[in-house]
C-alpha cells in the first residue's frame, strides 16, 4: 500500500513538470479509483477479510417493564338467551323430580319392609317394643303428670290400662335414680316437686311391701320418718323435686283415695 502511495506521488510529480498546471486533475483522478459511492473509500482486501466469530457475550439484563396501553373501549351489551334459559332450568326441575321419585319410591319400599318384619316379630318375646318413655331391663316406663293433684290410686290404674299398662314399681338403685332423672323435666312449671302413684302396696302393721301380684317388692327407698304406720296407709307414692340437690325424694306410703300430681305405669 505504502508503494502505491509513493508511485501516485511520483506521477503527480511528473505531470507537474510536463503540464504544469494539470497535476490537479491528474492527481484527483489516480486517487478516485479507489473511491466508492459518495466518496467512501472501498476497504482494501486486508480489510474485508475477518477470523472467527468470537464466544457470544452473557445475556443482558432484563429491561424494566413499559407502560401500559390505555384501557380499550367497553363492548356492546351481550344478548341474552332467555329461552334457552327456561330450557335448563326446566331440565333441572325434571331431573330433581325423577331423583325424588326415585328416593320416595325406595323409601316406600323400605317402610313397606319395616312393616313386614314388624309383622313377624309381633308374636316374639325377645323383640324390645317401642317405648315413649324411659326402658329398663326390656321394660318401658312412662310417666302421666298433671299441673294440680287430682288423680286417686283408681284413676292412676284406669290411666296406665289405656295404653295397655299399670302402675308401676321400681327395680333397683340404678331404676330409682333413672326414674327420677326422667321425671324432672316432666313436672309442670306450676309445681316445684309432685307426688306420683306407684303400684306397689304396703301391710303397715308388717311394713312388708309387695308388688300386684303378691311377690316381696324389689326395692324401696323411704323418706325420712316412713313408713307411716297408719293402718290405711296402705298405697305407696314417689316425691321427685326438679332440683337434684333436694335431700327428700323418695317413697312414702298413703291412704289410695289421695289426690296426687300423677302416675308411673310400666306396660305389662
Amino acid at each position: 500500500m505504502q508503494n502505491l502511495h509513493i508511485f501516485i506521488m511520483f506521477m503527480c510529480y511528473m505531470t507537474n513538470i510536463v503540464q504544469g498546471n494539470s497535476k490537479h486533475m491528474i492527481c484527483k483522478t489516480v486517487e478516485d479509483v479507489f473511491a466508492g459511492e459518495g466518496g467512501h473509500a472501498i476497504p482494501t482486501t486486508s480489510q474485508r477479510d475477518h477470523g472467527m466469530p468470537g464466544k457470544r457475550g452473557p445475556q443482558g439484563f432484563k429491561g424494566e417493564r413499559g407502560i401500559s396501553g390505555s384501557k380499550g373501549e367497553k363492548g356492546g351489551s351481550g344478548v341474552v338467551n332467555y329461552n334457552r334459559i327456561n330450557e335448563k332450568i326446566e331440565e333441572t326441575i325434571e331431573q330433581a323430580n325423577g331423583n325424588l321419585t326415585i328416593r320416595v319410591k325406595k323409601l316406600e319400599e323400605l317402610v313397606l319392609e319395616l312393616k313386614k318384619n314388624a309383622s313377624k316379630d309381633s308374636g316374639r318375646d325377645d323383640v324390645e317394643p317401642i317405648c315413649n318413655g324411659i326402658a329398663y331391663r326390656r321394660t318401658c316406663y312412662w310417666a302421666v303428670l298433671s299441673s294440680s293433684k287430682n288423680i286417686n290410686l283408681e284413676e292412676a290404674f284406669a290411666i296406665c290400662a289405656k295404653k295397655r299398662g299399670k302402675p308401676a314399681f321400681i327395680q333397683d338403685s340404678q331404676h330409682f335414680e333413672q326414674i327420677k332423672t326422667y321425671v324432672r323435666p316432666l313436672i309442670p312449671p306450676s309445681q316445684s316437686w309432685v307426688h306420683i302413684w306407684l303400684g306397689m302396696t304396703i301391710n303397715p302393721s308388717t311394713r312388708t311391701v309387695t308388688l300386684a301380684d303378691g311377690s316381696i317388692a324389689p326395692f324401696v327407698r323411704w323418706l325420712s320418718g316412713y313408713p307411716d304406720s297408719g293402718s290405711s296407709y296402705t298405697s305407696l307414692q314417689l316425691q321427685v323435686y326438679k332440683q337434684s340437690s333436694q335431700q327428700h325424694q323418695a317413697m312414702y306410703n298413703f291412704y289410695p283415695e289421695s289426690k296426687e300430681h300423677g302416675v308411673l305405669c310400666q306396660k305389662y
